[in-house]
């Protein structure tokens, strides 16, 4: 088997332009080719995930652009971590039984996490006073608080206090108004 490399060598900007181009044109139907089976491979994934999903037809693309940057942010050039952020996450191996007694009797909000998540809203206030308290810079909420709930006083409170470093989530949506 014998395998070609080209190696080139360029003297200035115009001779790039003009080896690219011979290149290009000596190689014009395998490159046609190529664009012509990816585009025909990208139309029938692009209709076969149209049809699972049965939404409008961006999803696909949609779709696609995730997976491209999943894969770049997995696999592309390692980024240092930054000690400087600290994410908190929620799920049930991170509460439930992990208090002792004379904890939760020390900081009774430590008793909410022992019960089934949505919690009390003053647990987000002790959050928020802890974090405050330990030097936090910026406390971002990635939560949408939209209805009443017990608790809303002790955290609408801890919000005030610390109004310079909170930041909640939002859901903005646009209506028309009056038929426009």
């Amino acid at each position: 088997m014998q395998v070609a490399l080209t190696l080139f060598y360029f003297t200035s900007w115009e001779s790039m332009r003009a080896t690219l181009l011979q290149f290009l044109k000596r190689h014009r139907m395998t490159w046609l080719l190529c664009a012509l089976a990816t585009t025909l491979c990208g139309g029938a994934w692009h209709m076969a995930a149209l049809a699972q999903t049965q939404q409008n037809w961006t999803f696909p693309l949609r779709r696609a652009e995730w997976l491209i940057q999943d894969l770049l942010l997995r696999k592309g050039a390692p980024v240092p971590i930054n000690k400087d952020l600290v994410f908190l996450g929620i799920d049930s191996q991170n509460y439930g039984d992990r208090f002792f007694e004379d904890e939760v009797e020390e900081m009774p909000v430590l008793g909410h996490f022992a019960k089934n998540y949505p919690w009390s809203r003053e647990v987000w206030g002790a959050l928020v006073d802890r974090l405050a308290d330990a030097g936090a810079k910026a406390i971002v909420f990635d939560l949408l608080f939209v209805a009443p709930a017990n608790g809303d006083e002790a955290f609408a409170q801890a919000l005030k206090r610390h109004e310079d470093k909170v930041v909640l989530a939002a859901n903005l949506t646009i209506s028309e108004a009056d038929g426009k």
